[in-house]
């Protein structure tokens, strides 16, 4: 693994795609709020998917459509993401750093998910 090229890639994808990813930061957070943390997992699985996908394209745009790419898998996001929400929340009420542990090492079951098509 070639830790310059993989920053070089992310960089080369952010500054193409500044706007759009700013754009879906905003929608994120809006319907996330909005809807009370229910479409937080699916809507984390499309960011993944759009930023994955964004890379694999051989002139690293993103679409904004994929941010609902993950929709398909409501259900399984959903869980996903309330699932390591308990426990996370549970390391934190426990101790601050089995909490931020677990919220180190659960950032990459959505990324997985969204790559593989897997469920929880």
């Amino acid at each position: 693994m070639n830790l310059g090229r993989c920053f070089n890639e992310a960089m080369d994808v952010f500054q193409k795609n500044w706007l759009i990813l700013i754009v879906a930061g905003v929608l994120y957070d809006l319907l996330s709020t909005v809807t009370i943390l229910i479409l937080m997992g699916p809507l984390t699985a499309g960011a993944c998917l759009m930023t994955l996908k964004a890379l694999e394209r051989e002139d690293h745009r993103a679409e904004l459509g994929d941010l609902f790419g993950a929709f398909d898998r409501f259900f399984p996001m959903v869980g996903l993401f309330f699932l390591g929400l308990i426990a996370i929340l549970l390391g934190l009420v426990v101790l601050i750093v089995p909490g931020l542990f677990l919220m180190t090492i659960w950032m990459f079951p959505f990324y997985i998910a969204a790559d593989t098509r897997t469920g929880v």
